[in-house]
């Protein structure tokens, strides 16, 4: 059965609010290895599908508890100390069995604590893109996919009222925020960042 797994944050700063990235994958998916007969490495990758693209830390925290609440609620024997079992998730490395809820909630709050503004990220070459997400029908999508590159915040906040005027019509499009660089590239500036601070 695959789980979840969830590496590492680089979380947005917008203002008083975040775009909560994280970098995570499936636990049954692999990049392509050079080498015979191995498997690659898990295949991972940026994404905010699970909050949505803007939040708070508040709604964070509460989006947060309402899984434990629907886990505990679902599971007679759910045990904080096995959120990560009964959740299919794995924190950082960690197996599903050894990942608690504690681990799980400190995850999103270091990457609000670590988080970087996109000036911030500009000033490392680090650009996010917002466009439209893929989709699995090709009904009822833009017949040209919405694509910008905000430099800032107040660009970044004009981009993303364009992007839901642009997508009024189309209800099975998704509007989503991408890095336009690798993962480690990504990883690696967050890293040297705080090292900094």
């Amino acid at each position: 059965m695959s789980f979840d797994l969830i590496y590492s944050t680089a979380f947005i700063k917008v203002k008083d609010s975040f775009v909560p990235m994280e970098l995570c994958g499936a636990s049954n998916c692999y990049d392509n290895s050079w080498r015979s007969n191995k498997l690659g490495r898990r295949s991972r990758n940026f994404s905010h599908h699970e909050f949505g693209i803007l939040t708070t830390k508040e709604l964070l925290l509460k989006d947060i508890e309402k899984q434990r609440a629907e886990l505990m609620s679902r599971c007679s024997d759910y045990s904080d100390k096995s959120f990560g079992w009964y959740s299919g998730i794995a924190v950082r490395g960690n197996s599903t069995r050894r990942s608690t809820y504690s681990m799980y909630k400190n995850f999103y709050l270091n990457g609000i604590k670590k988080a970087m503004t996109i000036e911030e990220l500009a000033l490392n070459n680090v650009w996010i893109s917002i466009k439209t997400g893929w989709t699995s029908t090709k009904e009822n999508v833009p017949p040209v996919q919405f694509l910008r590159y905000p430099k800032n915040t107040d660009e970044f906040y004009a981009m993303m009222v364009e992007a839901e005027h642009y997508h009024a019509n189309y209800p099975k499009a998704r509007i989503v925020v991408e890095y336009t660089n690798s993962e480690d590239m990504v990883l690696n500036v967050f890293k040297r960042f705080h090292k900094k601070a």
